[in-house]
């Protein structure tokens, strides 16, 4: 029973990782940006080696924190981002319209507020214009798709969860929500615009519900 409870938060918390690569991957495909099997591959290590590194150093602190506020942590940091996923939208309207934030940002830190654009939208990752995502272009589109990831790694990492069985997943899954994205976007159109953020959260929250378990 207990490998099946395992198992199955491993599934949900990363196909809730995954939902942002798919969602924007879908918008590529509408838009006619190619995504290659390259770009691809190279998005879905980046967004990987990040959970891995998160999940590495929750795993590190959970062993130097009582199993009572390991729980505590975990939970909180995972209804934290689930809230947050379920108010997305809204925060990269937010993104968009406060040009003081960028302003702010780019005079401390150029780069991030580039991740920060691609953050509220996805299609500046395309620098060149070119209607296909180069591997230097992905790295960016992949940092930004990465920052959920690191904080609910973490929070993973805090309570016994097999990290090797999470990582597998995430490389198959993630690769597979990329694909699968960009080919359900190419076949929507520009039409119907996917808005999966609440899907998300939701999944977000109901694992935060099952580590205090």
């Amino acid at each position: 029973m207990h490998n099946l409870i395992s198992n199955v938060q491993t599934i949900f918390l990363v196909v809730a990782l995954s939902i942002d690569a798919f969602v924007v991957s879908a918008s590529y495909g509408a838009n006619k940006i190619t995504i290659p099997i390259l770009s691809s591959l190279l998005m879905t290590l980046i967004c990987t080696l990040s959970l891995a590194i998160s999940l590495f150093l929750g795993s590190a602190l959970s062993s130097i924190v009582s199993p009572s506020l390991t729980k505590i942590m975990a939970c909180s940091l995972l209804i934290f981002l689930g809230i947050e996923q379920l108010f997305d939208s809204y925060i990269k309207s937010l993104i968009k319209k406060n040009k003081n934030l960028e302003k702010k940002v780019q005079f401390k830190i150029s780069d991030l507020k580039f991740v920060l654009n691609i953050y509220a939208d996805p299609q500046t990752a395309d620098i060149d214009k070119s209607k296909s995502l180069s591997l230097f272009e992905s790295i960016f589109l992949a940092t930004a798709l990465s920052l959920d990831g690191l904080v609910v790694g973490f929070g993973a990492g805090l309570v016994q969860i097999s990290i090797i069985k999470i990582l597998i997943c995430s490389l198959i899954i993630n690769l597979l929500a990329i694909i699968g994205g960009f080919f359900i976007g190419n076949i929507i159109g520009k039409k119907c615009k996917l808005d999966l953020s609440f899907l998300s959260g939701t999944i977000l929250i109901i694992l935060a519900i099952m580590t205090i378990k």
